[in-house]
């Protein structure tokens, strides 16, 4: 056999096992490919406030006015006892303020037999009228479902300091002017557990205080520690 008629056949060889390689490669691929999923996000529907809605609403009034609508929302997203059926709102009211943009959730949901503060309160929620003046009380800001921190200047410890006591605590009923008594002293209800009325209350009788107008959600805290005298002096 020459050496031309090698070259031949040893070229052929070559030419079918590539051709073979290629169409294992092609078979493979589309096999890959008829295998591939794309895994999507998981949504669920959630009833949300599109508007302010106070004490008292009427939920199912809430939801044939547009104040209430339907969204489909990523599962993770959802909140605890996020309500996600126009039929659990049948015969509820709104018993804890919520918010434009606010997923609904059972807690803030009560009967339309439910009247007044009561309706709020449950296991070691309270409320309490705290006594005070127009600036403590940010008389003419304040407002029904504000929340608000209590900031307490301690002047029993030695050097006084100051600090934020009191944190996210909600407004049930906002002081009015008009409620004022001869010396000026009005009231705010605030909703709180029973261990903060107890810090509240010390805070009253014991220091200088004033409430603390806060945002609604996502509020961030940087005060993790109490100011003394060092510290004003110091700067920020």
């Amino acid at each position: 056999m020459t050496d031309r008629t090698h070259r031949t056949r040893n070229l052929g060889i070559a030419g079918a096992l590539a051709l073979v390689a290629a169409l294992l490669t092609m078979l493979y691929g589309s096999r890959a490919q008829g295998k591939t999923t794309v895994v999507a996000s998981k949504e669920a529907p959630v009833l949300v406030a599109t508007k302010d809605l106070p004490i008292g609403t009427s939920l199912p009034g809430a939801l044939a006015s547009g104040a209430v609508a339907v969204r489909r929302v990523p599962a993770e997203t959802l909140a605890l006892g996020a309500v996600g059926s126009a039929a659990q709102l049948r015969g509820k009211v709104v018993v804890q303020p919520i918010f434009a943009h606010e997923q609904l959730t059972l807690r803030r949901l009560g009967t339309s037999g439910e009247q007044g503060i009561r309706t709020v309160l449950k296991g070691a929620l309270r409320a309490i009228a705290v006594p005070g003046d127009a600036r403590q009380l940010l008389a003419g800001t304040l407002e029904q479902g504000d929340h608000v921190d209590v900031v307490v200047n301690d002047r029993t410890s030695q050097p006084p300091k100051t600090r934020v006591a009191l944190r996210d605590l909600i407004v049930l009923d906002a002081p009015a002017g008009e409620a004022a008594g001869s010396d000026g002293t009005m009231q705010a209800t605030l909703q709180l557990t029973d261990r903060q009325v107890q810090v509240l209350w010390w805070a009253v009788k014991n220091g200088d205080w004033s409430l603390v107008l806060r945002p609604a959600s996502k509020a961030v805290v940087t005060a993790t520690a109490p100011t003394r005298e060092r510290d004003v002096l110091a700067g920020s």
